[in-house]
């Protein structure tokens, strides 16, 4: 990756670090509250459907804070989850510090420091679309294939809508996302109320937030699994 992509990285994401973005996501806000429940919800949900194995070693892609470090993966694992996280930026990973990571890995997504066939899990959380150059999607995607077991899969969580205020945010649609993964099976649903409107919402009524993530138009990401066959 070019030093000036890394730069807008930092730029962006240390705004994402700052005190006005964490008053801004503060769980205190009834509405903030109810997206990530249920994305831990539905994470699980889609966890659940896939296989796991009792010791599952999984790839947190882009793990640049505590709160997006590694999805629940369920009750199914015997406790002893060996997870990684990876990222480009180093003060993101210093922020994720205090995260239960086995280990932390700064490291360019276009070339993983891993052997193939590494990870039964490569959870991906709004990663994506802050990175604007496809060239560099691809290659990352395909680095995410190469060190995923056979039988294993991605989970991925990623805006599907475009801000018009924030032009260092690329959406993705769902033929986007399996345009990069065209070996893998896609399983998907769309998720979370749009923030600002949640954040206004919920605190009204809890109800609120259920009532309008009813609503397809009104959820601004896509969640879902890639699947891995068993045979590459």
């Amino acid at each position: 990756m070019s030093n000036e992509e890394r730069d807008r990285l930092s730029a962006v994401y240390g705004e994402l670090l700052g005190a006005d973005s964490a008053k801004r996501w503060s769980l205190t806000n009834a509405g903030n509250d109810a997206i990530l429940r249920q994305r831990v919800e539905q994470t699980t949900r889609f966890v659940d459907a896939q296989f796991l194995p009792r010791s599952p070693a999984v790839l947190d892609f882009g793990s640049g804070g505590e709160t997006t470090l590694c999805p629940r993966l369920g009750a199914r694992t015997d406790g002893t989850i060996r997870r990684v996280g990876v990222d480009i930026l180093l003060e993101r990973l210093r922020a994720a510090s205090g995260a239960t990571a086995s280990s932390l890995v700064c490291a360019d997504g276009q070339s993983l420091p891993f052997e193939n066939d590494t990870f039964d899990v490569a959870a991906v959380f709004t990663v994506f679309s802050s990175i604007l150059d496809g060239d560099v999607r691809r290659r990352i995607a395909a680095e995410l294939v190469r060190t995923l077991k056979p039988g294993g899969f991605v989970i991925w969580y990623d805006l599907r809508y475009r801000n018009p205020a924030n032009r260092n945010l690329q959406p993705l649609s769902r033929r986007a996302v399996e345009r990069l993964f065209p070996t893998l099976t896609p399983t998907w649903t769309s998720t979370t109320v749009l923030p600002p409107l949640a954040r206004r919402l919920t605190p009204l009524h809890r109800r609120c937030y259920a009532v309008a993530s009813a609503l397809p138009m009104l959820r601004s990401h896509l969640l879902g699994t890639l699947s891995k066959p068993q045979t590459a």
